[in-house]
């Protein structure tokens, strides 16, 4: 498994490196520089990267950010000298799924993360496999005419649901707004639809699976705070993603105290937006896999 560890302390690195090059299974590259790791990126497959926060020239965030543009199935394990909240929740928000203090107290916090982000990478690579796998024979079968009347049932509904997984909804009341947002994203191969009012979603939400809801703030009939909190009633793990073209404190903290889980400003960047969709699918990936993992500690 291939890991790229970025960090502008010598010490960090080398110490880093000789532990995990010590590992079965883990082949390493450092890095010292932001835009060095990038370019490593571009160039060649990494499955987990370690990565400080606080560097110069550019900041483990902006490398964070640019790093999810150019492999979004990453594995980031940031790491820093200073504990700060802030930057450990915009770590998160960005799509990092570990975070680490240095000094490090000996080496078993560094194993035990690399350990479970080498082994989610395992997991979602073998899920992959087999739903591609097991989707190319159903497909194939039902070309064919092959299947019993119960076949053909649960192939639909295997369908049904691969289609649903990832559906997104967006809602705003501007019309060009929710066109371009559905247009580009359907280029990209995602399952989208658009409304352009609260009411309509919200009747959306309750009768259809969206893992992920982008909405406008300032809206008639409903304003998208409150909005976000009755899609929290009836969905509480859907993800909701705030949009507006008025660029308040109070929005923004409104937004995020309710559950939002990003809040981006008009006019909209589309790759900054597919960035916040993609994280929010991911946060839901992982938190079905947690509780899927204590069912099968439960049981």
């Amino acid at each position: 498994m291939e890991i790229l560890i970025v960090d502008d302390e010598r010490e960090v690195r080398d110490a880093l490196d000789t532990f995990l090059a010590l590992q079965e299974g883990y082949n390493v590259t450092t890095s010292g520089r932001g835009e060095e790791a990038l370019k490593l990126l571009r160039q060649r497959k990494f499955e987990i990267m370690l990565l400080d926060i606080n560097m110069p020239e550019m900041s483990g965030i902006e490398v964070l950010k640019n790093a999810k543009k150019i492999t979004p199935e990453l594995e980031v394990i940031m790491i820093t000298g200073f504990n700060s909240l802030e930057k450990s929740v915009d770590a998160r928000k960005y799509g990092a799924s570990e975070y680490l203090l240095k000094p490090f107290e000996g080496m078993d916090e560094v194993a035990r993360v690399v350990n479970e982000s080498a082994s989610r990478v395992r997991r979602w690579k073998q899920a992959l496999h087999d739903g591609i796998e097991k989707r190319e024979d159903l497909e194939a079968r039902a070309e064919e005419g092959a299947f019993t009347e119960d076949e053909k049932r649960a192939y639909e509904s295997l369908r049904k649901k691969l289609l649903e997984d990832n559906r997104i909804l967006v809602v705003d009341d501007e019309p060009e707004v929710v066109n371009m947002i559905v247009r580009n994203f359907r280029l990209e191969g995602y399952d989208i639809e658009g409304v352009h009012g609260p009411l309509e979603a919200l009747e959306k939400v309750k009768s259809s699976n969206f893992k992920v809801v982008i909405c406008d703030i300032k809206m008639p009939e409903m304003n998208g705070v409150d909005l976000l909190k009755e899609i929290k009633k009836i969905d509480g793990i859907a993800q909701v993603i705030m949009i507006t073209g008025y660029v308040t404190p109070s929005n923004i903290v409104s937004s995020l105290s309710r559950g939002a889980n990003d809040c981006l400003f008009k006019p909209l960047d589309m790759d900054q937006l597919k960035q916040a969709v993609d994280n929010s699918l991911q946060k839901i990936e992982r938190f079905h896999r947690i509780i899927g993992e204590l069912r099968e500690l439960g049981e």
